[in-house]
């Protein structure tokens, strides 16, 4: 269920966060994108895995992971064959 993925996703970016000790300020400057961006990511009212790629990219480099380790599903397969194509 695409719902069920997409607040799966806003849960594990948030946690991943606490994990790191990170506030969504923190977040926020360290990765350069917006706190509202942030906020909304890990409520759910926007759909992470709608992100660009350098969005994406800057999440998982501010939270030292990889993409796939914040976003799951189908999303994840079809962000790597843009990336190939």
């Amino acid at each position: 269920n695409i719902h069920t993925i997409d607040r799966r996703n806003a849960m594990k970016l948030k946690e991943m966060r606490m994990e790191k000790s990170m506030t969504q300020e923190q977040l926020s400057k360290k990765s350069g994108i917006s706190v509202r961006t942030v906020q909304a990511y890990e409520c759910g009212l926007r759909r992470i895995d709608g992100a660009t790629l350098e969005t994406l990219c800057r999440l998982s480099i501010a939270l030292d992971c990889r993409i796939r380790d914040i976003i799951e599903g189908e999303s994840v397969i079809q962000l790597f064959d843009v990336v190939k194509k």
